[in-house]
């Protein structure tokens, strides 16, 4: 990651003025704008009768008016209709307030209420929330890290054929990080992901061939990382992004598609990919305060996701002053927090 950003954070001024623009202002959801205005129109017109219902306290409509709110881009909307069917204990609601909260969209950035939320939910058999609650827990986020209890909600999300904790799953026993690696189970978690269509199934899958050395698994695996990036996995993007700045000519900028392909996987939330935009935003900006905000944003998530290097460059905008008020007290913080999570830069400046 440190390498990437050092080969590529000046050529990517162009990715950091496309952060700034209308291009960043699409759905989170990062729809052609003629889907989502289809999309608008057909949930304008069912909206009464659901709106009627909501109001009645029908918790699946308030669902179904938060989805809808959330995809005009109404957020506050969304999360007091979210909110609302949470309090009534629906397992959706629970989830969608868990990742308000967890992303910060609207709301105070809360990883504890997100992990307590996610939990609920998970416990009523909600599948994707039980695969969040296990990433969460894997990682430590908003709650204290525990590999086993994580394990064992990704294979209920599994169990339930929910594809992306089959995704998950297969990198885990792949790469060996938290478990025994077992490449048969990783590799049969993988397949079965990616054959049923899941974006991040496809581009661990990808990655899985890519490792292997052999040129034609190689050709397999950066079809299938294109799968995972068309499909929206904010990792494929990023590493469907990296192949292209790899194979143009040296000391060119970015490809166009790389671009895009980047900037969407630092608005989905991968980490390396918002490190990236972020440091790109900090360093070709010159008292651009919408730029440092937007940095702060993308790195502070990264920070959340235990990114090191996300990490030291909050100690620097505190440092220097960056969209941020000085302070000494919190420049020291995150330098030590990217210190004591590896990145040896930070451990001279804590």
């Amino acid at each position: 990651m440190t390498k990437i950003i050092k080969k590529s954070a000046t050529s990517i001024a162009v990715c950091a003025s496309l952060v700034t623009s209308a291009f960043c202002a699409q759905s989170q959801l990062g729809l052609p704008d003629e889907v989502m205005a289809h999309i608008t129109d057909l949930a304008k017109e069912g909206s009464p009768l659901v709106f009627d219902r909501a109001q009645q306290g029908d918790p699946e409509a308030m669902i179904q008016m938060g989805y809808t709110c959330e995809l005009q881009g109404k957020l506050d909307d969304a999360y007091r209709w979210f909110k609302k069917a949470s309090d009534l204990g629906h397992p959706f609601g629970q989830y969608s307030v868990a990742m308000f909260h967890f992303k910060g969209m609207n709301v105070t950035h809360n990883p504890s209420l997100a992990a307590s939320l996610m939990e609920k939910s998970a416990r009523q058999g909600l599948p994707l929330a039980e695969h969040m609650y296990g990433w969460f827990l894997l990682r430590g986020i908003g709650v204290e890290q525990n590999t086993r209890k994580a394990m064992k909600w990704l294979h209920s999300a599994a169990d339930h054929n929910y594809p992306p904790a089959k995704g998950e799953l297969g990198e885990i026993y792949w790469k060996g990080n938290y478990v025994k690696p077992n490449l048969t189970i990783s590799r049969n978690f993988l397949v079965e992901g990616a054959d049923a269509g899941d974006p991040l199934s496809q581009g661990n899958l990808g990655e899985f061939y890519l490792s292997k050395g052999n040129q034609f698994e190689k050709s397999i695996g950066w079809d299938l990382i294109k799968k995972g990036a068309d499909g929206g996995d904010p990792k494929a993007m990023f590493l469907y992004a990296t192949h292209l700045k790899e194979s143009a000519t040296p000391n060119s900028p970015l490809p166009e598609e790389a671009l895009q392909f980047m900037i969407r996987s630092a608005m989905n939330g991968f980490p390396d990919a918002e490190v990236l935009i972020g440091a790109s935003l900090l360093n070709e900006f010159d008292n651009n305060q919408q730029a440092f905000q937007r940095a702060r944003r993308f790195l502070t998530d990264a920070a959340v996701q235990k990114h090191p290097v996300a990490m030291y460059y909050l100690g620097t905008m505190y440092q220097t002053g960056k969209g941020v008020s000085k302070d000494s007290s919190r420049t020291k913080t995150w330098f030590a927090k990217s210190c004591d999570a590896g990145y040896k830069k930070a451990c001279s400046l804590k």
